[in-house]
């Protein structure tokens, strides 16, 4: 197996070639630095994101509310948790870094808000 994958760990972006050589082990070429061998090596073992999204609110300053994770969840995961996230409605004020939903599809990561939504005419 071959994979390029684009580091994103630093603004560089390097190409980085992966290559399971079988029984000689996983050859990596292109990265300028041990922290993009690291994330390469996690990219293909077993590729995580961050997941940002927007739930409802009612009786805000705002309709919808921007979210994300608190640590990268599995990629593989990510559809499951944009279901969990569109059944939320919340009720406002909802304050910076709330948590909005714990432990979101079992990953063990919270969901929290990324800005204050105050009542509406409470301001």
């Amino acid at each position: 197996m071959k994979k390029i994958v684009v580091c994103t760990v630093c603004p560089k972006g390097c190409a980085i070639t992966v290559k399971d050589c079988g029984s000689q082990g996983v050859y990596y070429a292109g990265h300028s630095c041990e922290r993009g061998k690291t994330y390469a090596a996690e990219e293909c073992a077993a590729p995580k994101r961050i997941l940002t999204a927007s739930v409802r609110v009612q009786w805000g300053n705002r309709h919808m509310l921007p979210v994300r994770t608190t640590a990268p969840i599995p990629k593989d995961q990510l559809m499951a948790a944009m279901k969990a996230l569109k059944k939320i409605t919340l009720e406002a004020p909802v304050d910076f870094h709330q948590v909005i939903l714990s432990d979101i599809v079992n990953t063990g990561t919270d969901v929290v808000s990324c800005m204050t939504v105050e009542r509406e005419g409470m301001q």
